[in-house]
């Protein structure tokens, strides 16, 4: 297979990737607006991290990437804990018609390397399919990752389950 070959759900050619440096004993907030393009797709990020007095010590230079294509966000160099957690508020606008969301099954979560999923607390979460935005508020992030939307694990009722053996 041709390595320039994307899949048909890579859309943006890009990510957003930027490097901030704060004292982490002042805090301070990062604001950050974005339009991503494809050939037929326009998605605008809008994301606000807040950085509370005492989350690290001292200045610290990081990484915040933002991949349009799997609607995520990372925060590098990792492992890096968070004395107290910093606070996320992102919002993504524009998501194409054949990005199926159910409304009723979206969680926000970190994104384990190992492929699974951690709890993250947060205010809500929203979809506005008209506006084919997704938010998320308040999101707390305990250390330097990446962290998205996916799906609520569902809990099944055993009248719910078939089971087939073969």
């Amino acid at each position: 297979t041709d390595p320039a070959i994307k899949s048909k759900y890579t859309l943006f050619k890009e990510k957003l990737a930027k490097n901030y440096t704060f004292n982490g004993s002042k805090g301070g907030k990062i604001v950050q607006k974005y339009t991503f393009t494809s050939e037929t797709d326009t998605l605008k990020l809008e994301a606000y991290l807040t950085i509370p007095e005492g989350a690290y010590e001292g200045d610290l230079t990081f990484e915040l990437v933002f991949d349009p294509n799997i609607l995520s966000m990372e925060l590098h160099p990792t492992p890096f804990n968070f004395d107290k957690p910093v606070e996320l508020t992102m919002k993504y606008k524009g998501i194409p018609q054949d990005v199926i969301i159910n409304s009723n099954n979206l969680d926000f979560k970190y994104y384990h390397p190992n492929g699974s999923f951690e709890e993250v607390d947060y205010d809500k979460i929203e979809w506005d399919p008209t506006e084919r935005e997704l938010k998320v508020f308040r999101a707390e992030l305990h250390h330097f990752s990446r962290y998205g939307w996916t799906r609520k694990k569902e809990t099944l009722k055993d009248d719910n389950v078939i089971y087939d053996e073969i």
